[in-house]
C-alpha cells in the first residue's frame, strides 16, 4: 500500500515542466499535504516538501519514464492529463495564489481495477530551497 501512495505522489508531481515565471507564484520551498481516495485502506495524509524556482512551477519528486503529459494553464491554474505506456491515466488541476495553492488529481491504474483521487494543498514555506 506504501508503494501505491508513493506511485501516486510520484504522478502527482509530475506536472513540473511549467516554467514558474509565466505563473504568479513565490518561488522557494513549499510544503505540500495530499489526501488520497479510492484505496481500499484509509491511508493519512501524506506531507512532503517541494521547490519552486524559474524551470518547475510544481516539481517531481521522482522522474517517472514512459508517460506523456499535455498542460496548459490559464491565470495562475494549471491543467493537465496524463497518459502511460503501462496503460495508467491522470488528469489533474493546481490553482496557485500566490504563496498557496489548491490541486485535484485523478488517476486511474493501469489495470483500470482502480481510481484514485485525491486532493492537495501546498503552502510556501521558505526562500531557500535545497536540491
Amino acid at each position: 500500500m506504501l508503494r501505491l501512495t508513493c506511485l501516486f505522489t510520484a504522478l502527482l508531481m509530475m506536472t513540473g515542466q511549467l516554467n514558474a515565471s509565466e505563473l504568479k507564484v513565490k518561488q522557494g520551498l513549499w510544503t505540500a499535504s495530499v489526501n488520497i481516495t479510492g484505496l481500499p485502506v484509509a491511508l493519512p495524509p501524506h506531507t512532503f516538501t517541494y521547490c519552486v524556482d524559474k524551470s518547475s512551477a510544481i516539481p517531481q519528486e521522482k522522474k517517472m519514464e514512459g508517460c506523456t503529459m499535455n498542460m496548459q494553464h490559464q491565470g495562475n491554474t494549471i491543467n493537465w492529463t496524463m497518459t502511460c505506456d503501462n496503460g495508467g491515466k491522470g488528469k489533474g488541476t493546481a490553482t496557485y495564489q500566490w504563496d498557496t495553492m489548491q490541486a485535484q488529481v485523478d488517476l486511474t491504474l493501469p489495470d483500470g481495477a482502480m481510481t484514485l483521487s485525491s486532493t492537495m494543498t501546498g503552502k510556501w514555506s521558505d526562500t531557500a530551497c535545497s536540491h
